[in-house]
């Protein structure tokens, strides 16, 4: 049953692989073409507006913990690199870059720049500004991943794929928590190779595991178990 199960998951990830290299080629055309159009800037809580507020009304909408009162001073004090996007010359969002560490699945830790939140505001959705930002993020300041829920992992992983990170690894301090986040990593050491049936594990065991009882290495180690011997 076992052996089914790993067989049944090798084939959803060559899938996931699959589908990632055809969207590859059209997506980083159109991410070429959003380039021409947009200028990426170093920004303070000035330059930010009202997007901080913007972006938490809609995390906490989808069902997540935020605070939509946050304010951009705040949020600002405790970003590590905060930058806006312009496209053709408005400010179209924003994203923030944190150092951060994350467990893999060999039971160590490291630590890496980490794309902490994206956000684009409504009218310029669509253009591929959030692409933009990440290959930014990627090629400018070595980001290996992204902090992001489970429920926009989940179902666009061969987007994540196709941009670059196909690892999904836990986010320690998240564990336990039944609105958890996790990152998505280009790291090959770090985390499982990210398909639905791992997302799905992997959620479940954080969220029904109390940190307090148990630490992250034997939580990983029980994803591990359970990853090998196909349960979902």
């Amino acid at each position: 049953m076992a052996n089914t199960k790993q067989m049944q998951e090798r084939a959803k990830q060559r899938k996931i692989l699959a589908q990632a290299e055809l969207i590859r080629t059209d997506l980083e055309q159109k991410i070429c073409v959003a380039k021409n159009d947009t200028v990426i800037l170093p920004a303070g809580p000035k330059m930010l507006g009202n997007m901080v507020a913007d972006f938490y009304k809609e995390y906490q909408a989808m069902g997540d913990t935020a605070n939509p009162h946050t304010s951009a001073e705040h949020f600002c004090s405790e970003a590590g690199k905060v930058f806006i996007i312009s496209y053709k010359n408005e400010v179209a969002g924003f994203i923030s870059l944190v150092t951060f560490a994350t467990g893999n699945s060999n039971d160590t830790f490291g630590e890496a720049c980490v794309v902490e939140v994206v956000y684009v505001k409504p009218k310029f959705r669509g253009l591929h500004l959030s692409s933009v930002m990440y290959r930014y993020a990627m090629e400018n300041h070595n980001a290996e991943g992204v902090e992001l829920s489970y429920q926009r992992i989940t179902g666009k992983e061969a987007y994540w794929a196709a941009i670059g990170f196909n690892r999904i690894a836990l986010v320690p301090e998240q564990m336990g928590t039944k609105q958890s986040i996790a990152i998505i990593s280009k790291n090959p050491i770090i985390g499982w190779p990210i398909n639905t049936a791992n997302v799905r594990l992997i959620r479940s065991v954080c969220n029904t595991t109390d940190t307090r009882f148990h630490n992250i290495q034997k939580v990983m180690i029980k994803i591990n178990q359970k990853i090998k011997c196909g349960v979902v």
